[in-house]
C-alpha cells in the first residue's frame, strides 16, 4: 500500500463487475485492490457495494454486482485507474469522484461497513467449504430420519382405531 502525501485527496470509486467476476467476489476484491496499489493509492475501504438490476442493459447484462471504495490519490493516478479498468475483462464500468462529502463520522460508518461486508465474505466461503464437506454426511443422516419417521407414525394410527371401537359397529 502506498502512503499519501499532502497532495492526495480522497477519491470514491464505484466500480460495475461483469457476471462472471462477481461470482468470484474474493477475488474480484482482489483485482480492484491490485488496480489501486498499482496506481500507488492508498486503500481506506474496498467493499461489495450491492447487487441491482440496471437501468438498461450493458453488455447485455441486465444486472450488476458493484463495489465501493475509498481510496487517497493524487488526481494524475485517476488515468490509470480508469485506464486500467477499461483494459480489464472483470470490470464493466468504473465512476470516480472526489469524495469531499466524507467527514470523520461518514468515514468511521463505511469502515465498519467495510468490515461487516468482510465477515459477510468470511462466512460465506466458510459456509460453502462445510457444505462441500457436509453433503456426504447430511445425505446419511437424512436416511435414518426418513426411517424414523413411519416409526413415529406408526402408534398415530392405532389411536384412530380406538376412536372408531368407541362407535358401535353395525
Amino acid at each position: 500500500m502506498a502512503t499519501a502525501t499532502a497532495t492526495d485527496r480522497l477519491y470514491e470509486g464505484l466500480f460495475l463487475l461483469t457476471p462472471g467476476a462477481a461470482s468470484d467476489l474474493g477475488s474480484a476484491i482482489e483485482h480492484v485492490r491490485e488496480i489501486l496499489d498499482k496506481a500507488e493509492c492508498e486503500i481506506v475501504t474496498l467493499r461489495k457495494w450491492e447487487d441491482r438490476k440496471l437501468a438498461y442493459a450493458i453488455k447485455n447484462q441486465k444486472r450488476g454486482t458493484y463495489l465501493i471504495s475509498y481510496f487517497r490519490c493524487s488526481n494524475t493516478a485517476l488515468t490509470q485507474i480508469d485506464r486500467d479498468c477499461n483494459l480489464s475483462e472483470r470490470i464493466t464500468r468504473t465512476m470516480m469522484t472526489k469524495a469531499e462529502h466524507m467527514g470523520e463520522a461518514e468515514m468511521s460508518l463505511e469502515l465498519k461497513a467495510a468490515d461487516d461486508a468482510r465477515a459477510e465474505v468470511k462466512l460465506r466461503e466458510a459456509e460453502a467449504a462445510d457444505s462441500g464437506e457436509a453433503e456426504a454426511p447430511a445425505d446419511e443422516t437424512a436416511a435414518p430420519a426418513e426411517a424414523a419417521a413411519p416409526v413415529e407414525e406408526a402408534p398415530a394410527e392405532p389411536a384412530g382405531d380406538d376412536t372408531a371401537e368407541d362407535k358401535p359397529q353395525e
